[in-house]
C-alpha cells in the first residue's frame, strides 16, 4: 500500500513541494502517525487509510490538496502529551500553588512547601478524555486524595454533600482541573463553574493542555465573572494556547492571503462535506459543518491528538459516516 503512495507522487514530480510533502509524511508516519489509537489495532494502517482517503476525491488536483493539508496538522503523540503535563505542573500549576500558599521559593525549605502545597491538592480530570494516572506519573507526584473523578460526571451525577465532605475528610484545600483540549468550552466550563461555586471555600486552577481561542475567551470570562464573586476562586492558565491563525475557516487560514493554496482547499472542503457527512446538511447532526463544530460559528480545527480527534477539527479529516461515503485519515472515536 505505500508503494502505490509512492507512484502517486512519482506522477506528480513536477511539482518538488509535493516530493518534499511526501519526505515529511514518511517521517512523521514513523514518528507520530502510528500512534493513533482510535485506528491503531484497526484493519488499515496509515498508508491504507491515506490511500483511500485520497481516493475519496476524483481530481488529482484534490488529492494534491489533501495530500498537502495532512502536513498542516499539529498531531500530538504521547511524547508530546508527556512535555505537556510536565508544562502543566511546572508552570501554572506550580505558579498558582505557590501564589496560593504564599510560598518563598528562594528559602530553603521553598521545594518541601511546594511539594506540600501540592499533597493538599486535589488534582482530577474535567472529563474521561484526560489520562490523570499518565500525569501523576510523569509529574512523580504524590497520591493524595486516592479518588480523581472526571468532574464532567460529577456536574451530571455527583452529590455535592459528599463532594464537601471528602475534601474536608481529606484536608483538600484546593482543586486542579485537567483537560486535554478545549475548543470553545462549552462542555468543559460547566464542569469547572460547578466545581468552583457548589464545593465550600474551594480554590480551583484550570488547566487545559491545548486549548482554542475561542475557549480562552471564555475561561476568562468565567474566571473574572467567579473572582467577582469570590475572590480567588477559579483561576485559567492553560499549558498551550493556540492563535488564531492555526485554524483554517472561510475567514481565516494559516497564510497570509491571498494564498494559491488555501482558496482551493477551501472549495473542496466545501465541495466535499456532502460525501463527509453522508449526505447531511450543515447544522445541528454531527459532524455539524465543513469546517467543523459548532455549526453556528466553527472552529476549523486542524489538531489531531494520538487518543483521538476533536469535534473542532476540519471534518473531512476525521469524519467516518455511517453510509461509508468518506473514509477519513484520523478517523475518530465518537461517544455518541
Amino acid at each position: 500500500m505505500h508503494e502505490s503512495i509512492e507512484q502517486l507522487v512519482r506522477s506528480w514530480s513536477i511539482n518538488r513541494d509535493l516530493t518534499k510533502v511526501n519526505q515529511k509524511i514518511n517521517h512523521l508516519e514513523r514518528w507520530l502517525y502510528k500512534t493513533y489509537e482510535p485506528n491503531k489495532f484497526g484493519p488499515e494502517d496509515f498508508w491504507a487509510r491515506l490511500k483511500h482517503w485520497l481516493d475519496n476525491v476524483p481530481l488529482d488536483a484534490e488529492k494534491q490538496l489533501l495530500f498537502q493539508l495532512l502536513v498542516e496538522i499539529l498531531y500530538l503523540g504521547p511524547v508530546e502529551f508527556e512535555e505537556l503535563y510536565r508544562s502543566a505542573y511546572q508552570g501554572p500549576i506550580a505558579r498558582w500553588l505557590i501564589d496560593t500558599s504564599q510560598i518563598d521559593v528562594f528559602a530553603p525549605d521553598g521545594q518541601e512547601k511546594l511539594s506540600a502545597a501540592a499533597g493538599e491538592t486535589w488534582f482530577c480530570p474535567v472529563t474521561d478524555s484526560f489520562r490523570v494516572n499518565a500525569f501523576f506519573h510523569v509529574n512523580n507526584l504524590a497520591a493524595g486524595a486516592n479518588l480523581r473523578p472526571d468532574w464532567h460526571s460529577l456536574l451530571k451525577l455527583g452529590d455535592t454533600d459528599k463532594i464537601n465532605a471528602y475534601c474536608a475528610n481529606n484536608n483538600i484545600k484546593r482543586l486542579v482541573l485537567l483537560e486535554d483540549f478545549v475548543g470553545g468550552g462549552s462542555q468543559s466550563l460547566s464542569a469547572v463553574r460547578f466545581a468552583a461555586t457548589k464545593v465550600h471555600d474551594l480554590k480551583v486552577l484550570f488547566v487545559p493542555l491545548v486549548i482554542c481561542p475561542k475557549g480562552v475567551v471564555s475561561a476568562r470570562q468565567l474566571e473574572a465573572e467567579l473572582c467577582a464573586q469570590r475572590a480567588g476562586s477559579l483561576r485559567y492558565e492553560a499549558a498551550m494556547e493556540l492563535p488564531n491563525d492555526a485554524f483554517l475557516t472561510l475567514n481565516q487560514s494559516p497564510y497570509a492571503e491571498p494564498n494559491p493554496y488555501i482558496s482551493p482547499l477551501r472549495n473542496l472542503i466545501n465541495k466535499s462535506y456532502s460525501k463527509v457527512s453522508g449526505g447531511r446538511l450543515p447544522g445541528l447532526e454531527k459532524p455539524y459543518d465543513p469546517f467543523g463544530f459548532p455549526h453556528s460559528d466553527p472552529t476549523g480545527g486542524l489538531v489531531v491528538m494520538y487518543s483521538n480527534t476533536p469535534d473542532n477539527t476540519l471534518p473531512l479529516i476525521h469524519w467516518r459516516p455511517p453510509e461509508n461515503t468518506w473514509h477519513p485519515i484520523f478517523p475518530r472515536h465518537s461517544r455518541v
